[in-house]
């Protein structure tokens, strides 16, 4: 309480049961502004490390399917699915096939490095995604029976739609198709019309794909260390306020 015509202001409080007197409430208070000061500052950090620090590394990763078990297409009852976390990915509606040794297809030319390519079963809808954004550079992809089939890729957000582009594939060469699509957390393909090429004996919309390459952004080691540095900063001065706060705002003693 303020005692009118006084300049002291007294503060009551409780200490391990004790009612205790501190004449400096403002005092104490003003020993907070350090701390809520360093917070602000705090804030900055972090969002700039959320915009460009922490994903300021991005390491390549170019995804070949070569190391997965293939079959050829005379030997094939079905084929391999590529498998759920395959180089960090999950995998819907894409199997694995040895198209070099395989019937005559768009596959042939479509493999950039031997010997597997992964296409879509049926010709329908298949996408990869992961729990952690990631960027969608660029992919070889091709036709496997149809000339001027049309691929609609996406890319997601999570549900949200960011992207949305169509390419037009055909059978006799491949396309290197740089996406370019940023901070996306799954990417759809939808394989539509094209006419077929007699030379093939199989029908559909079908396409492979080889060589996708995506940038998976890290943390970049001098954005951790500027953020230890502020979360160790920051413990140091909370503890020494709480110390100073204890001894200025609740005090046993009067003077």
């Amino acid at each position: 309480m303020c005692l009118s015509g006084m300049p002291l202001c007294f503060t009551f409080g409780f200490v391990r049961g004790s009612i205790s007197i501190n004449k400096y409430p403002q005092k104490a208070m003003a020993m907070h502004k350090p701390v809520k000061a360093f917070r602000a500052l705090l804030r900055l950090v972090f969002a700039y490390l959320l915009v460009g620090g922490m994903a300021a590394v991005a390491s390549p990763i170019t995804i070949t399917f070569d190391d997965l078990s293939s079959v050829t297409s005379g030997a094939a009852v079905s084929f391999p699915v590529v498998p759920s976390g395959y180089d960090g990915f999950f995998w819907s509606n894409f199997s694995v096939i040895d198209a070099l040794d395989s019937a005559p297809s768009g596959g042939q030319n479509g493999t950039i490095s031997p010997k597997n390519v992964a296409f879509n079963p049926f010709g329908s809808s298949a996408s990869f995604f992961a729990t952690n954004t990631f960027n969608f550079d660029s992919a070889y992809l091709t036709a496997a029976w149809n000339d001027g089939l049309q691929l609609e890729v996406r890319g997601f957000v999570s549900t949200n739609l960011i992207y949305d582009n169509t390419y037009t594939l055909n059978t006799t060469n491949s396309s290197l198709i740089n996406f370019d699509y940023l901070g996306v957390t799954r990417v759809a393909f939808i394989a539509t019309g094209g006419i077929h090429n007699s030379d093939y004996s199989g029908t559909g919309t079908v396409f492979v794909v080889d060589n996708l390459t995506v940038d998976v952004p890290e943390p970049s080691t001098s954005a951790l260390l500027i953020l230890s540095g502020a979360l160790a900063c920051l413990a140091d001065l909370r503890k020494k306020s709480a110390g100073r706060w204890k001894q200025g705002y609740v005090s046993t003693s009067d003077n």
